[in-house]
């Protein structure tokens, strides 16, 4: 071993022989032993790191093992911290950074105990930052939020940094400063120019910054500047030499690194536009961008791209214009606001938007293809500042507008430009004038292009077989389109409509002028030209805009001025449009004028005819000439009828077609409203023959129609029966061809009865079609006339229906079209022999059809057709009785049964069995005939419940409670008489059935399966028969229990072994939320049975113990009430369902025991009404609904017990719950929202807030309390319930222990109401004060009504109470300024109960006389400091007179008069009196 350890310590480092981690365990031991002298031992080993990093011999493992060493920072030196970070920036030079590296990084550079060594090696800071920033800039990995510390760790070290001057000439250097910009567009943008604003730009340094850029401007050297040894001039020098330099000491060439010091440059001194206008200056002097308006005496060294360098200097120009833009920078500078000093004059009128003005127009391409950036400067020029471009839209515009505009994205562009500056020239007010000041340039310009455009078109007619060549050329070809795309027109127009109405005129003209001027001129003198057709083009399109857009508000304005513009409108149509018209005429067929003229004459007169019909100052009407179907003279009589039908024939394109049907539409129109002014024939005829016309061509111009348009809405009304059958046949070809795919389901459609019989009529036909036999039933069907029950009276329907067959499978796809165009109608609004049409039709599909898809459409509407339809179809009209309920086969039977997803498949039959027992007033036989159907096949030996699916026995099972009911509604006693004895023998086959029935061998359909009846679950077919069983048994069971017969006793004890069976099934069903409500019904009525002849039924099993049965039933019962009373549930509550639940429990009341109905029954009220935590209730909505439920049942549960016959104990009982639920109410409220405990924490933090502020705690005398809309209505339904014991004397005895309770639970109450507290206050919405306030009026009045024996020594505690519920209402009355309308008159009702409440007290005079003068002074000083609106100030003064009446009129008044002299109310009071002597007090006869 060597005599020096130090030697030692070098070669075991240095041997390779060792492992490396080895060696730095070593290291790492030896730097924190204290063995060895620092500073030796620490360069032995930093010069050994050295080395290996030199090799690259260091892993990341290692670097992080080396990086750890710094824990423990304090013993170490700082020549080895700063070679420790020279070893890790060795490290990132030589290896790519990985992943986990990161971390551990930045623990390196957020180490407090090395930042005195980083302040020294700038270069190494500086690259480990950028290098992780580098790494972390495309990282997804969640670790993004390292950017934000490593930039704020940016700003931290250069406030510390000694060398500031030299951080920032490294910063600016290479690829450090493009680093950080990089990170502009990204979500770290403010922290990115948050670095820059402190470290580049910062503020304080813009006098600096100002300085050199004055001297760039005025001097052509800056030696003077360099000679300064200032940080901050050399450092401003650096920082805008990186710009003007460029791209020396950049990585690259990229135009990215200007526009990012632009940007970052003026975000930076957006409040300094002085400083940032002469940065432009020399900006656009060095990029070399050309202009003469002010040129810097500096010349700096011009910045070139090799490649497209013109187009690169308008994309940074362009950025340097949104900067601006987006920074809000004042551009209306002047020179010497910016260099601070007087100068020649001239130089002073030079600001900063001509200059951009300037710069901006050399730079613009205006010449051959348009440029999509031309287009985009130009847009923010026009947000920057209007003025730089409308100053030069002569020479900007034409060409851009003129140019042919192929590509999208340039098109898209120009759109978005040019509605800009229409947007900016409406609001500038001189949009008007715009087409008048571009259009000569624009013709000029197109002018110049007419002799290339016309080689082109000739071009394009001579290649009409070659498309490829024709889509070239085409693409050439400059329309009307390519100068105002349809967009810009829309905009136009939309502005336009902005005006004011008196400026229509003018503008009419201008653009009248325009167009007579620049295009009919030269048309009517036969030459047309290229640029006259596109200029024509354009100029229909803005009129046509302007007209479609026109307000029509000639109400608005006086009528002269309404008359100015209508004949202005008139004039228009009369030299203009005829003009137009006659042009179009004589010269050959020319598609771009056609169409112009076309839109031009729709958008007139639909104007027109908004003018006839709810104009002020009408138009003149035309009378019609002719009935020809293309004589458009009657809405446009600028053309005659034989010019009209000329043009007619010339139109030809798809476009100019729809335009052209539309424009016949607008006629129709016409022509209607004049008939209803005027009936005429021949105006019939006319719009007959029109849409006739229109329903023709439909197949061809489909397009015309749309889903809800004025067209479709116009065409579709008044058709006869042929134009409807024509009609109905082009919708249907058109669907099914894939077209107007939503027509069905339009407005224009659905409303249309004649349409849908005929659309019904039409699918059908098509369906039989594709049946093999069904070709008579379709020629039948082409018929207007066609009545599906003439047609099956002449032949067997059996045979007929039967023999429909379809063998080829290829026919489904075309009957899933029928299908699905039939699903789309409404069939279920239509008369009743179209629904019966369809529904054949679709029976006799479901037969023949095996897809499920057809078949499950088919059952689709079958359902939506039978739910909704108002009255049931009548199936027997087509369908013999026998036929539809023939057991032979089952044919109809099963197709009437639904197989799709429903809670009842057998809602068809059902309703058909409705239908045949409703028939009883019209035909009988049927009635009858159906029964001894039912009866004549017996049912199978059914001795398991499981086969309850025997069609007869559902059949019956559904038929008999239909039977009983319409015999219960049966007004006549023949009609009664006839279902008197079906339900006879019904009962009869019944009790056989059930007698048959061995019960004992199954459970409870319940027990064991779980009854799906919601619509999404398929039913299962024994769980329905045997709930629609429970129907049937319930009326033969009530049958036999109302005879008193020994024959009946027999039969009754045949109904035994299923009574448990059917009542644990009622139980169950009752209690499920799944179950129909049909079911749920028919299970309480025989639950109701049971429990109305218990007597004759209790020596049952069943009954053997009564009480547990009872709390089955009352369970059951409550399940349904929480089902019924949820908002949630989306069903309805049933009435009938309801009042049967009142009865069970007005039964179970009166048969319980009293352990049973007290601690059972009774504590069941009282746990639902149970009130827990605020925060619990207002959790969740789920909760809340969950308590506002369980409430409202409890609320019905006490009032039908109360209604029951119970007396003595179990009155008492449940008295004793009651009276401690009103105090356990009284007490949460208080425990919640007038507790100092629960209060004292707010209190306290805002007492500490005030103390923070300085204020003044003295002020702080009332804490609000929120209280919750669902708060307020738990206690009103708390507040019903104790109403509800309180009226009922007669059963419920109270003592004073209650009486007080309740008036304590009131006074409660009223402080929630808003009533002041010493140092709290409730807020409630209107809609809870409300809703509170009538449920202590109620409570009032029930014991004025029934308690008013207790009230002899409580009428001060009454009085008190009222006297509160008064100053509430007051108080509230003035709580808002503006009090809505509705508020107002539900206020004046309140009061108006309160003045019943008065006369209802006032009529105790003997006890209230006393007291009742404290009342009128209370409520008098109460009116008087509140001011309560009108209409509740007359009910409370109409209160005032009463009580003034019922007081000791000898002493009280002038006491009270007395009192309240010098107090508030004095003024109030003395009125009152006043006027009670002068019309409430009786004198005696006069």
């Amino acid at each position: 071993m060597s005599l020096n350890p130090l030697n030692e310590l070098k070669r075991r480092l240095e041997d390779d022989s060792t492992p490396l981690p080895k060696r730095l365990r070593l290291a790492k031991n030896i730097i924190h032993s204290a063995y060895f002298p620092a500073a030796p031992k620490e360069r032995v080993v930093a010069e050994w790191l050295e080395s290996i990093t030199e090799r690259n011999g260091l892993c990341s493992k290692d670097i992080k093992d080396i990086i750890s060493w710094l824990q423990f920072a304090d013993d170490l030196t700082s020549d080895l911290k700063c070679r420790l970070i020279k070893v890790v920036s060795q490290y990132l030079h030589s290896n790519p950074l990985n992943n986990d590296d990161i971390q551990y990084l930045m623990l390196f550079l957020e180490n407090e105990k090395l930042f005195t060594c980083l302040r020294h090696q700038i270069d190494d800071y500086l690259f480990i930052t950028t290098t992780l920033l580098q790494n972390l800039r495309n990282d997804e990995t969640g670790r993004n939020i390292f950017c934000q510390k490593l930039l704020n760790n940016l700003i931290q070290y250069y406030r510390e940094c000694k060398k500031k001057l030299e951080f920032i000439v490294k910063l600016l250097d290479g690829e450090n400063l493009e680093t950080f910009f990089s990170y502009l567009d990204s979500e770290y943008r403010s922290t990115v120019l948050n670095v820059c604003q402190n470290i580049l730009f910062p503020i304080t340094k813009k006098a600096f910054f100002a300085s050199f850029l004055q001297n760039l401007i005025r001097k052509d050297n800056i030696d003077e500047l360099i000679a300064e040894k200032g940080d901050n001039i050399q450092s401003v020098i650096k920082i805008l030499s990186a710009f003007f330099m460029f791209p020396k000491g950049r990585t690259g060439k990229d135009q990215k690194f200007l526009t990012d010091f632009v940007d970052v440059f003026v975000t930076c001194f957006r409040t300094e536009s002085q400083i940032i206008f002469a940065f432009y200056i020399m900006a656009v002097n060095s990029l070399n961008m050309v202009q003469n308006y002010l040129n810097p005496a500096m010349k700096m060294p011009p910045i070139t791209f090799e490649v497209n360098d013109e187009k690169i200097k308008r994309n940074i120009f362009l950025k340097m214009l949104n900067t601006l833009l987006q920074n809000e920078i004042d551009i209306s500078v002047k020179l010497t606001d910016t260099l601070g000093e007087k100068i020649t004059k001239v130089e002073i009128k030079k600001n900063f938007l001509t200059f951009l003005q300037a710069t901006m127009m050399s730079l613009l391409k205006l010449e051959g293809k348009p440029d999509k950036t031309t287009i985009q400067i130009i847009k923010a020029a026009l947000k920057l500042d209007p003025s730089i471009i409308e100053q030069k839209l002569d020479l900007i515009l034409p060409a851009i507008m003129t140019a042919k505009k192929n590509s999208s994205s340039v098109l898209e562009s120009y759109i978005e430009m040019l509605n800009c500056l229409i947007e900016t020239l409406f609001k500038l007010s001189r949009g008007p004038l715009f087409i008048n000041q571009i259009l000569s340039y624009i013709k000029l310009s197109l002018e110049a292009l007419n002799v290339d455009q016309f080689e082109l078109i000739q071009k394009f007619k001579d290649t009409l077989d070659n498309i490829d060549s024709q889509e070239k050329i085409k693409n050439k070809i400059i329309t009307g389109y390519d100068i105002f795309p349809e967009e810009c027109v829309e905009m136009y127009g939309k502005w336009t409509s902005e005006l004011m109405f008196r400026q229509n005129k003018g503008l009419l003209t201008s653009l009248q002028k325009d167009l007579e001027e620049n295009c009919l001129m030269m048309l009517e003198e036969g030459f047309v030209s290229p640029s006259i057709i596109v200029l024509t083009e354009m100029m229909s399109a803005i009129l046509s805009s302007f007209f479609r857009y026109s307000k029509m508000a000639d109400h608005t304005v006086p009528q002269p001025i309404a008359e100015e513009f209508w004949s202005a409108f008139e004039l228009f149509e009369e030299e203009c449009l005829k003009k137009f018209g006659e042009c179009v005429l004589k010269l050959s067929y020319n598609p771009p004028l056609v169409l112009s003229f076309l839109k031009l004459c729709l958008s007139y007169s639909q104007l027109k005819l908004l003018n006839l019909k709810y104009g002020n100052t009408k138009l003149k009407e035309m009378a019609l000439q002719t009935t020809d179907v293309f004589d458009c003279s009657v809405i446009l009589p600028c053309l005659k009828s034989d010019h009209w039908t000329s043009l007619a024939q010339m139109i030809k394109d798809d476009e100019a077609v729809l335009v052209w049907d539309n424009l016949l539409i607008i006629k129709t129109m016409a022509i209607e409203l004049f008939n209803i002014r005027n009936p005429d024939e021949c105006q019939i005829e006319a719009v007959a023959a029109t849409k006739t016309h229109l329903i023709k061509n439909l197949s061809e111009n489909y397009n015309v129609i749309g889903s809800d348009n004025y067209f479709t809405r116009e065409l579709f009304t008044n058709l006869d029966g042929s134009q409807a059958k024509q009609l109905a046949k082009s919708l249907v070809k058109l669907f099914i061809n894939g077209f107007v795919i939503d027509i069905f389901k339009s407005y224009a459609v659905t409303k249309k009865r004649t349409l849908l019989n005929a659309l019904v009529l039409e699918s059908t036909k098509n369906v039989m079609k594709c049946f093999e036999n069904g070709n008579n039933l379709a020629k039948a069907m082409n018929k207007t006339d066609f009545d599906i029950v003439a047609f099956l009276q002449m032949v067997n329907v059996k045979d007929f229906f039967n023999g429909l067959t379809i063998d080829n499978d290829t026919q489904d796809e075309n009957i899933l079209k029928y299908i699905e165009i039939l699903k789309d109608l409404q069939i279920h609004n239509l008369e009743e022999q179209y629904q019966l049409t369809a529904i054949f039709v679709l029976l006799a599909v479901k037969k023949c059809c095996r897809a499920k898809k057809i078949r499950r459409n088919v059952d689709h509407i079958l359902q939506i057709t039978y739910e909704l339809s108002p009255k049931y179809p009548d199936l027997y009209k087509i369908f013999p009785v026998d036929f539809i309920f023939s057991f032979d086969k089952n044919a109809i039977f099963n197709l009437l049964t639904l197989s799709i997803k429903t809670s009842n498949s057998l809602l068809i039959i059902r309703s058909t069995l409705e239908a045949a027992v409703k028939k009883v007033k019209t035909d009988s036989e049927i009635v009858e005939n159906l029964v001894d159907i039912l009866l004549s096949k017996p049912s199978k030996n059914v001795s398991h419940t499981g086969y309850f699916d025997d069609n007869t026995f559902q059949l019956r099972c559904i038929i008999l409670p239909i039977i009983a009911k319409e015999k219960r509604a049966a007004a006549a006693s023949a009609f009664r008489v006839i279902l008197a004895n079906a339900q006879e023998k019904l009962h009869q086959a019944m009790l056989e059935s059930f007698m048959n029935i061995d019960f004992t061998k199954v459970d409870s359909l319940c027990a064991d399966e779980t009854i799906n009846t919601d619509d999404s679950v398929i039913v299962s077919e024994r769980n329905t028969a045997t709930l629609n069983a429970i129907g049937a048994y319930s009326l033969t069971l009530l049958k036999y229990c109302e005879m008193t017969d020994t024959e009946a006793i027999k039969k009754l004890d045949c109904l035994w072994s299923g009574l448990e069976f059917f009542v644990q099934n009622a139980i169950k069903t009752v209690e499920n939320p799944k179950a129909k409500n049909q079911h749920v019904d028919s299970s309480i009525q025989l639950l109701n049975i049971t429990l109305r002849y218990i007597k004759k039924l209790e020596s049952h099993k069943l009954f053997q113990d009564k009480d547990a049965l009872f709390k089955q039933l009352w369970q059951s019962i409550k399940a349904r009430l929480l089902i019924n009373f949820d908002k949630s549930n989306k069903k309805r509550i049933n009435s009938n369902i309801l009042e049967g639940i009142s009865v069970t429990l007005k039964f179970l009341a009166e048969l319980s025991s009293l352990d049973c109905f007290v601690s059972h029954f009774v504590a069941d009220i009282i746990s639902l009404a149970v009130l827990k935590k605020p925060s619990i209730i207002l959790k969740n909505e789920d909760i809340t609904n969950s308590q506002l439920t369980s409430h409202r049942t409890s609320k019905y549960l006490l009032q039908h017990c109360l209604k029951a016959n119970i007396v003595g104990p179990k009155c008492i009982g449940l008295t004793k719950q009651i009276f401690r639920t009103c105090k356990n109410t009284k007490f949460w409220i208080h425990q919640h929202y007038d507790s100092n405990q629960e209060l004292e924490k707010d209190k306290k933090d805002l007492e500490m807030n005030k103390v923070e502020q300085n204020e003044d705690i003295s002020d702080i005398t009332l804490c609000v309390v929120k209280v919750d809309d669902t708060i307020c209505e738990l206690l009103r339904i708390d507040l019903d319930m104790l109403s509800e014991v309180v009226l009922a004397a007669k059963k419920m005895p109270l003592d004073y222990r209650f009486l007080d309770a309740i008036f304590e639970l009131l006074h409660m109450i009223q402080y929630i109401l808003g009533r002041n507290t010493i140092c709290t206050k409730c807020e409630i919405s209107w809609q809870a004060f409300f809703v509170l306030y009538e449920g202590c009026m109620v409570v009032l009045n029930n014991l004025l009504m029934s308690r008013e024996e207790l009230l002899e020594d409580r009428w001060p505690c009454y009085m008190q109470c009222y006297k509160t519920l008064v100053l509430c209402l007051c108080e509230r009355a003035m709580s808002l300024e503006e009090i809505d309308r509705s508020v107002e008159q539900k206020l004046a009702e309140t009061a108006h109960s309160i003045e019943k409440l008065t006369q209802s007290i006032c009529k105790r005079k003997a006890h209230v006389s006393r007291i009742a003068a404290y009342a009128v002074a209370d409520i008098c000083t109460w009116i008087e400091k509140t001011a309560p609106p009108k209409l509740v100030r007359q009910h409370l003064e109409n209160s005032i007179a009463l009580l003034i009446q019922s007081s000791d009129s000898t002493y009280a008044m002038a006491f009270l008069r007395r009192a309240l002299a010098g107090s508030i109310g004095q003024m109030t009071m003395t009125n009152m009196y006043s006027m009670y002597k002068r019309y409430h007090k009786y004198v005696g006869n006069s």
